[in-house]
């Protein structure tokens, strides 16, 4: 059975890997000039829809919609209409996702993260917290340390959610498991959390997900079925 998934991501964002095979989207300052068009986390979206083709009802805007001529209002709308009928959604993480000359309340993605995790009752039916992916998309070096780095000592990995780069919303609903599994490491001698399940996002590399996307699906789904094992954080 297909389900419905909702992305969100940061439209314009060329930090991302120049990847020569993905789309080039035009820079909405120079619309007519070809020369500044970048391979921006779009451009992923649009791998996705190809990908996404036999596991998804898409329920994210096609890029030839444009939302730019309506006010706010109308977008928000719009947008909480296409979340409320989906199940998942999957962020799309990039060096650049978030604008630090506004507050997060006044940008995009962590509304529609908000949305995607809050339970919204219309005409007797009330959605369910959406299964949520995070995934992480290679910068412009073709690295993902960015957010994801190995530790120096041992085979586990640092992971950055908590970074300024990321809203706070994403990185409050990682570690959030109410009885999390933990172990001891004897090679850097610290603990170390233990499994996909202790973070509500479930998270991949573009890498990883393109290959088994499946996988991420079904993880994400199970966890929105015991959704009261973690502190699920919902404002932003």
């Amino acid at each position: 059975m297909a389900n419905k998934i909702f992305i969100s991501y940061k439209y314009w964002d060329e930090n991302v890997y120049q990847n020569p095979f993905l789309d080039k989207i035009n820079n909405p300052s120079f619309p007519n000039l070809s020369f500044f068009a970048k391979v921006t986390p779009r451009s992923y979206v649009n791998v996705l829809s190809k990908i996404l083709s036999n596991y998804a009802i898409q329920k994210w805007e096609n890029d030839d919609e444009d939302l730019s001529k309506f006010k706010d209002s109308t977008i928000a709308s719009k947008l909480r209409d296409k979340i409320y009928d989906s199940s998942i959604t999957i962020v799309l993480i990039s060096p650049n996702m978030k604008d630090y000359t506004k507050p997060e309340s006044d940008q995009w993605i962590p509304w529609e993260i908000s949305y995607s995790l809050s339970e919204y009752t219309r005409n007797d039916r009330t959605s369910k917290t959406n299964g949520m992916i995070a995934i992480i998309l290679p910068d412009i070096n073709l690295s993902y340390k960015y957010c994801l780095e190995p530790k120096q000592y041992c085979n586990s990995d640092i992971l950055k959610f908590d970074a300024p780069f990321c809203f706070k919303i994403i990185g409050k609903n990682f570690f959030n498991k109410k009885n999390p599994t933990k172990y001891f490491c004897p090679k850097c001698f610290q603990n170390h959390f233990k499994g996909f399940d202790n973070n509500y996002f479930v998270f991949a590399t573009w890498n990883e997900f393109i290959k088994s996307p499946q996988t991420y699906i079904n993880d994400a789904i199970e966890h929105s079925k015991n959704v009261n094992d973690y502190n699920i954080v919902k404002t932003i």
